[in-house]
């Protein structure tokens, strides 16, 4: 195998991994790209997006309490979660659009205010 092959393999298996770059233009297939591209990591990155960010002083509903080893492991996935989801949705985005979100402090409210933005609201 010659290094002109090893690097075109290089390429495809790299581009494969890299966080998706928001383009203004094609905001939609990029928010489907990031979904897929968070689910490929791991399951559970998009679920910061969806339900909010982790509170760690939520109480569970009366007659759910579980294990305080499994709630402890469980409220740790969660958090690292949310840091993982942001620093991929931060990930490529130009430094340009960075300026949008540089104050958000959640997973939740990064994609809203991309989705605002870009996509506007109904208010827009």
């Amino acid at each position: 195998m010659n290094v002109n092959t090893m690097m075109n393999y290089a390429n495809i298996i790299s581009s494969s991994i890299k966080t998706p770059m928001l383009l203004p233009e094609y905001y939609d297939k990029c928010v489907d790209r990031m979904e897929d591209y968070l689910n490929g990591i791991d399951d559970d990155l998009c679920h910061p997006i969806r339900d909010g960010p982790f509170c760690a002083n939520t109480v569970e509903d009366v007659g759910t309490a579980t294990h305080d080893d499994i709630f402890i492991v469980t409220r740790l996935k969660k958090e690292v979660n949310d840091k993982r989801c942001i620093r991929e949705l931060r990930g490529d985005l130009p430094l340009g659009f960075y300026n949008y979100i540089c104050g958000c402090k959640s997973p939740r409210v990064i994609w809203n205010t991309l989705n605002e933005t870009f996509q506007g609201n109904e208010r827009t």
